[in-house]
């Protein structure tokens, strides 16, 4: 018995999928591939398959984790092969590697890196004054709406990196993500016709917060705190998941 740990891209095309038929989508994918799974007991047994972080429908991401345990021994890079021939488009998986943590993967995520593309008419060094603001109140207290109703929590504490920038297409910075630079070039103008903000007033948003069972950050929830708490006006376009830690 092994287990490998895999790294899989979420793209545009899937973003609205939600997780448990994400889950559904990889578990179809590895029968159809006749890969070694081992199976949990009793009357019903499920492929015993483990998601890192459930990201939220709308959102993109290059660092999505997932656990297989595989009866025997097997390649990484021929698991890889085979379950991306099965996938459908918008997934595909980056990396394999064999662990040997007794630990799930889902227990073992600390912290999550994000990038936010949002819309501002404020000049760069305001909105870097509104960021500074906000990060130096004792409390950053938001409300946050779940199944069990809404409730308002401190967010501050689960916020461990915040920086600012200007979107520019060829900057050495956030903006240099492949991802957020296509989904510009492609999406933008659509976007911004069906407002009254122009392309110079995109901003990113480069966070890592609190992320996994213990204590989760909502990226949308620091936009709404600028927001509110803020005064600054900001709309939210797009959210991309950059990564996912164990420490």
């Amino acid at each position: 018995m092994s287990k490998l740990q895999i790294k899989f891209i979420r793209g545009e095309e899937v973003k609205y999928v939600s997780h448990l038929d994400i889950m559904k989508v990889f578990e179809r994918a590895a029968r159809r591939a006749r890969l070694p799974l081992a199976y949990s007991r009793g009357y019903n047994p499920r492929p015993q398959i483990v998601f890192g972080l459930p990201l939220s429908v709308g959102v993109t991401s290059e660092a999505e984790l997932a656990e297989f345990e595989i009866e025997g021994e097997m390649n990484p890079d021929l698991f890889c092969k085979l379950l991306n021939n099965q996938l459908p488009g918008g997934f595909r998986i980056v990396e394999a590697v064999e662990i040997e943590s007794k630990d799930n993967i889902m227990s073992r995520i600390k912290t999550a890196s994000y990038v936010v593309l949002f819309l501002c008419r404020e000049e760069l060094e305001e909105v870097k004054n509104k960021v500074r603001s906000m990060m130096g109140r004792p409390e950053i207290i938001v409300e946050k709406f779940s199944k069990k109703g809404t409730k308002e929590v401190d967010i501050k504490p689960l916020i461990h990196k915040l920086e600012i920038a200007k979107y520019q297409s060829n900057a050495k910075d956030c903006s240099s993500n492949s991802w957020i630079r296509e989904y510009v070039e492609k999406n933008i103008e659509g976007f911004i016709n069906n407002t009254d903000f122009r392309k110079d007033d995109l901003y990113l948003m480069n966070m890592l917060v609190s992320a996994g069972n213990v204590s989760n950050l909502n990226p949308s929830l620091v936009i709404k705190a600028l927001s509110e708490l803020e005064g600054l006006p900001v709309l939210q376009v797009k959210i991309h998941r950059t990564g996912l830690y164990t420490t």
